[in-house]
């Protein structure tokens, strides 16, 4: 239903602070990963690196120092200037610190400053609101006073709000499972990629809202002939064939089933109804209306309905398949802290409805000739997916061929590979075997 919108991006002059690694994936980093493609993304770039043993660690702390290189690398400060002991400021940095032009020119811009001891502590981890502040200066935007709260930890009148405000809005943030911020938390490696890639993927379009799920994995349920995209922290409970419920528990209050809406919790129960009466879209539509009476919106192909109840919202999409079936996706939000976040992601989900052509009882050598005429056909690539049932995403390319990231689907039962360009729906190419070659 939702076409992520095409992006094209200027290729930055940028720094790194390791010898490059040969190839472009780590071992500790796999393409199912939250920041994978983001640290795939940026690591193109040269503005990270990983470790002499081939991993990045995307859990560890980021200290003020190495946030500093990569903050000025993504926004593509000049680094090769040295800068001469008599302007540092420091007495913990000196000229033989890896750190040292990064901390000095970071000083001069004005994007940082030290302690009144005279000290810059750059082991010292970072935080968000410290993160947050700095690729705001960095990237020389308008922060003006937030006008409320941007999350029930953050105050409008801290220092950092405005900075919090300006990526709340534009998707740049995500809150904790408490419905919080934590900007005193101190930042990991793969959370701080994370957000510079948000900054800077949207920066050509002037700093437009993130799409949230740009990167999220798509399930294919080649029973009910749909596919859907899935937020990372959400969980896929598999109910039969057709039936999926998609859910994000209230860690914070103990939920253990989703089956009760939790004031920070959200499920998306997907179910086919196989339409007996073979009714029309339209006259199926107006039974589920007529039923419900609650507030609806009808288009050729989907009927969304909404309810508010005291304790949460409810929003039901209703999604007529080429097949005659319907796709149901009746999704619930609590009123909690976190509900504003959830219902995003909630719509998010329900946009991402798709329809996926079973492969049925068709050899393997029919599903990839099918496949072959579907290759280069605008939203058709799902649908070729579609035919191997047993595919699994291997890789992404996140810079792809300059519209978006390229999947790299296997079939083992086929040993084919498919090349799926998302943006479009395009099934590039495919190849015989396991490989990412073409």
């Amino acid at each position: 239903m939702k076409k992520i919108s095409s992006l094209f991006f200027s290729i930055l002059v940028l720094f790194s602070l390791f010898p490059p690694i040969a190839g472009a994936s780590f071992s500790d980093v796999s393409a199912t990963h939250e920041h994978y493609a983001a640290i795939q993304w940026m690591e193109a770039r040269g503005v990270v690196q990983g470790y002499p043993d081939g991993t990045f660690r995307p859990d560890q702390t980021v200290t003020r120092a190495e946030s500093l290189k990569i903050i000025l690398s993504a926004t593509g400060v000049d680094l090769t200037t040295v800068l001469p002991p008599e302007v540092n400021p420091y007495s913990d940095v000196s000229e033989q610190d890896w750190f040292y032009s990064n901390v000095l020119k970071a000083t001069t811009l004005q994007w940082v400053k030290g302690y009144e001891n005279g000290e810059f502590h750059p082991s010292q981890t970072i935080n968000w609101a410290e993160a947050l502040k700095i690729i705001s200066i960095g990237y020389h935007l308008e922060t003006p006073p937030a006008t409320e709260n941007p999350y029930p930890d953050v105050d409008q009148q801290f220092w950092f709000a405005p900075y919090v405000a300006y990526a709340k809005a534009r998707n740049y943030l995500s809150a904790r499972n408490d419905g919080a911020l934590h900007p005193e938390y101190a930042m990991t490696r793969g959370e701080l990629i994370e957000l510079m890639y948000r900054f800077a993927l949207t920066k050509e379009s002037g700093f437009t809202p993130f799409d949230i799920d740009t990167n999220w994995l798509t399930s294919i349920n080649s029973s009910g002939n749909y596919s859907v995209k899935i937020p990372f922290s959400w969980s896929k409970v598999e109910i039969d064939s057709t039936h999926w419920v998609l859910w994000a528990p209230d860690l914070t209050n103990g939920q253990t089933s989703w089956t009760r809406t939790y004031p920070n919790s959200a499920s998306v129960s997907l179910t086919v109804d196989p339409n007996t009466d073979k009714l029309s879209t339209a006259d199926y539509f107006n039974k589920v209306m007529h039923t419900l009476q609650w507030e609806g919106t009808v288009t050729n192909s989907t009927l969304l309905l909404y309810k508010e109840t005291e304790t949460e919202t409810l929003r039901d999409l209703y999604f007529a398949l080429p097949n005659g079936t319907f796709l149901i996706g009746q999704a619930s939000v609590g009123h909690g802290a976190l509900g504003d976040q959830l219902f995003q992601e909630v719509v998010a989900i329900q946009e991402s409805f798709s329809y996926s052509e079973q492969a049925g009882t068709e050899t393997a050598e029919e599903a990839i000739e099918k496949a072959r005429t579907l290759i280069q056909v605008d939203g058709q690539g799902k649908t070729a997916i579609s035919l191997f049932s047993d595919a699994l995403m291997i890789e992404t390319d996140t810079i792809g061929i300059g519209t978006g990231p390229v999947d790299y689907y296997y079939s083992a039962w086929a040993d084919v590979t498919l090349k799926y360009e998302r943006s479009y729906d395009i099934l590039l190419d495919l190849e015989e075997g396991q490989t990412t070659a073409f």
